[in-house]
């Protein structure tokens, strides 16, 4: 009897065995077609960095093909009392107050690091950074893009931010000793150390 209850077992776990998918990645993260995981990384990155570099520029025609056609825009920042609000503006909105922006107002959004995760035709990027006006630190906070894989181009699909004044030196002192600045990370950094 003993050994037909063990015979029995080892038939239904070989079945249960061979029911198990051959050569199918089950993780989060896998390659996507034609490329690796870490060249949809690296594209993702490039696609965050050249929005920024023509953001500087005030480029709003490069902005707008770096976007897909139903791109979401929304921030979340903490009002007086201590809530959580989140505002939403249309892209083409967005565009034009960057347009708009006197020749002789300097800004930059500086980026910190990266944190990437690319999964099939999704990509998301998470990126600390800090506003200066006129060389002055204005705010801070972490960018979300959320990409989507179009034909072979990446765009940025959903772009969350949150602001707030208070703590940005931490950004700062980080980059000024070498750290996270401009790294692709593994993970996301804790962006509310204090």
């Amino acid at each position: 009897m003993k050994i037909n209850l063990t015979m029995l077992a080892l038939f239904f776990f070989g079945i249960s065995f061979a029911q198990e998918p051959e050569n199918e990645n089950t993780s989060a993260e896998f390659e996507i077609e034609g490329s690796s995981e870490a060249d949809a990384k690296d594209a993702a990155v490039k696609l965050v960095e050249d929005f920024f570099v023509a953001f500087h520029k005030k480029d709003t025609t490069a902005m707008r093909e770096f976007a897909h056609p139903d791109i979401v825009m929304r921030s979340v920042a903490v009002d007086t009392a201590g809530s959580n609000t989140v505002t939403t503006e249309s892209y083409s909105e967005f565009l034009k107050s960057i347009g708009s922006i006197p020749t002789s107002t300097k800004f930059e959004e500086r980026l910190h690091s990266f944190a990437v995760h690319a999964s099939g035709e999704l990509a998301s990027v998470l990126t600390p950074y800090s506003v200066y006006v006129d060389d002055q630190l204005k705010h801070c906070g972490v960018n979300s893009f959320q990409l989507v894989k179009v034909g072979e181009e990446w765009k940025i699909l959903y772009l969350v931010d949150t602001r707030k004044t208070e703590g940005c030196e931490t950004f700062e002192a980080r980059e000024r000793a070498g750290g996270e600045t401009k790294k692709v990370l593994d993970k996301a950094p804790d962006f509310d150390d204090k």
